[in-house]
C-alpha cells in the first residue's frame, strides 16, 4: 500500500467510538459504520467523522487493533469504503424509494437493500460485540476475562495454561467457566 503521507495511516490524534483508549501495542484504525450501528453500541458521537470518498460521504470510526494487524485492519477498511460506494456505482442519484423497494421485491435479483450491511461491517461488528463482551467479562473475574482475550489472539488451551500458569485440571475448568459466563452474557 502506498503512504500518502504520514499522516495517512497515524490515526493517534482521533478517538476511539467507545472513548477506550488504546492498551500497550495497539493503535486506532477507521471503520465504517452507519446509524444503527451508533445507536446499538452506543458510540461515542463526538468521536465520529464523515469522509468523503468521490463525492460520497462516508460515516467513520476509530477503534484500536494490536499494531501487528493494523494493515489487515486497514485493507478491510477500504474494501468496505470499496463496498460502500460501489453499492450506489449503479443507481442514479434521484433513486425514488418506491423504485427500490419495488426493486427488491422484483424476484430477477438485481435489486439491492440500500439498508442491509456488508458480510465485512458484519465481522467488524461482531468483532466489536466481543470486545464489549470481553470486558464485561474482566469487571466481572479478571482471570477469566484474560483467558478470553487469549482465545480472542487465537491462543490454544496448552499456550493458554501456560501463559496463566495454570495447572492442566483447574486450567481446563476456568477455561470452560469462562467461555460459559461469556456466553451467558451474550444471551441476556
Amino acid at each position: 500500500m502506498k503512504i500518502k503521507d504520514k499522516n495517512y495511516k497515524d490515526f493517534s490524534n482521533r478517538r476511539p467510538y467507545n472513548d477506550v483508549p488504546c492498551k500497550d501495542g495497539e493503535e486506532l484504525v477507521p471503520f465504517v459504520v452507519n446509524w444503527e450501528m451508533v445507536k446499538h453500541f452506543g458510540m461515542n458521537q463526538d468521536n465520529l467523522e464523515t469522509w468523503n470518498f468521490r463525492g460520497k460521504k462516508v460515516l467513520v470510526a476509530f477503534t484500536p487493533v494490536k499494531e501487528s494487524g493494523k494493515d489487515d485492519a486497514m485493507k478491510i477498511f477500504n474494501k468496505q469504503v470499496h463496498d460502500l460506494l460501489n453499492q450506489y456505482a449503479n443507481q442514479s442519484e434521484d433513486l425514488s424509494l418506491d423504485k427500490m423497494l419495488d426493486d427488491m421485491a422484483d424476484e430477477d435479483g438485481k435489486g439491492k437493500d440500500p439498508t442491509g450491511t456488508a458480510s465485512l461491517e458484519d465481522t467488524v461488528f461482531l468483532g466489536m460485540v466481543i470486545k464489549e463482551l470481553i470486558a464485561e467479562v474482566c469487571k466481572k473475574n479478571s482471570k477469566y476475562g484474560r483467558i478470553l482475550e487469549l482465545i480472542a489472539e487465537d491462543y490454544d488451551r496448552g499456550e493458554i495454561l501456560a501463559e496463566l500458569n495454570l495447572g492442566k485440571s483447574q486450567g481446563y475448568e476456568d477455561i470452560k467457566r469462562a467461555q460459559a459466563l461469556i456466553k451467558e452474557l451474550f444471551f441476556k
